[in-house]
C-alpha cells in the first residue's frame, strides 16, 4: 500500500505514540458481486460523496458493463476508520494530499524503548479488512441518479515491535 523506511535512525528513548503520514490515494483493482451481478472497478472516480461538512474522499465507479477490472484510485476521506480504538485519530493535509494517522494510549499499545546501539524493528501494518465498500445504487442524495460505486474507509494502522 505504500513505501516503507528501512534503517531509519530514531533517537534513543521511550515512545508511547506514533504518527504515520501516507498518501490519501489508494489504487485498487477488484471485482465484487452486488445482488448476484458481477461488478468490476473502473478508472473513473466519483467525487463529492458523503457528508459535505467533511473533507471529501473520492470513490470509483464500478460497472457490470465491462468484462474485467481496471485500476481505480480511491481517495481516503477525513475520518477515522470504523472500529478505531481510543487514542487513534486521523487528519488530512489538503496541501500535500496526505493522511496523517496518530496513535497514542490504547491505540499505540505498550511503550517502545529504543536503546543506543540495540537494533529495534517496528512493523507497521495497514488493516484494510472490510475497508472497500461497494454499492450498486449509491445516489449521493439524488434518488433519480443512482451510480454503482466503490469507496473506502480509511485503513486502521497498527504498530508492533519485532
Amino acid at each position: 500500500m505504500g513505501n516503507f523506511i528501512s534503517n531509519a535512525d530514531v533517537e534513543p528513548g521511550t515512545y508511547d505514540a506514533l504518527r504515520v503520514t501516507l498518501s490519501r490515494n489508494i489504487g485498487v483493482t477488484a471485482q465484487t458481486s452486488v445482488s448476484g451481478t458481477p461488478y468490476y472497478t473502473t478508472a473513473t472516480q466519483y467525487d463529492n460523496f458523503g457528508d459535505p461538512s467533511e473533507i471529501q474522499g473520492k470513490g470509483i465507479v464500478i460497472s457490470s458493463a465491462v468484462s474485467s477490472p481496471s485500476k481505480g484510485t480511491f481517495q481516503v476521506p477525513d475520518e477515522a476508520p470504523s472500529g478505531a480504538p481510543a487514542g487513534y485519530s486521523q487528519s488530512i493535509d489538503v496541501g500535500s494530499n496526505t493522511l496523517i494517522c496518530t496513535m497514542a494510549g490504547a491505540a499505540f499499545g505498550s511503550p517502545i524503548t529504543i536503546q543506543q546501539g540495540v537494533p529495534t524493528t517496528l512493523r507497521i501494518t495497514f488493516d484494510v479488512t472490510n475497508a472497500a465498500i461497494f454499492e450498486d445504487d449509491f445516489d449521493n442524495g439524488n434518488p433519480g441518479d443512482p451510480t454503482p460505486v466503490g469507496y473506502i474507509d480509511p485503513p486502521l494502522i497498527e504498530v508492533t515491535t519485532i
